[in-house]
Formats: structure tokens, sequence, C-alpha cells
């Protein structure tokens, strides 16, 4: 009986510490793809405003990048 209790106990210290662990490291991950994806967008934004500006200097050129 005393060992199933110091092995319930040590269970529970292990999972706690996994949860401890692990939580932190999921919200700044999700945090970091949201980052990433403003940054995919103003990338994006930015090429199509320098692509529009190329155009009207040259109306032939095409933007061959774009799918």
């Amino acid at each position: 009986m005393i060992n199933f209790s110091k092995r319930r106990k040590v269970t529970v210290i292990f999972i706690f510490t996994l949860i401890i662990i692990l939580i932190p490291s999921l919200i700044f991950s999700s945090s970091r793809s949201y980052r990433n994806d403003q940054e995919i967008k103003n990338l994006e934004s930015s090429r199509t405003e320098y692509s529009q500006a190329l155009w009207m200097d040259n109306p032939n050129f095409t933007d061959t990048a774009s799918p």
C-alpha cells in the first residue's frame, strides 16, 4: 500500500511537471505562428505594391513570380 501511494505521488509530480513545461511552449509557438502569418501578409502586400509601382513605370512588366 505504501509503495502504491509513493508511485502515485511520483506520477502526479511527473504529470504536473510536464504540464508546466508544455503549456508555455504551446502558447509561445501559437503566438509565434500568428506573428509569422502577419509578417507573411505584410510581405505579400508590399510585394504587390512593388509590382504595381514597376507596372506603372513599365506597362509591359509582368510579375513572373505570381502563380
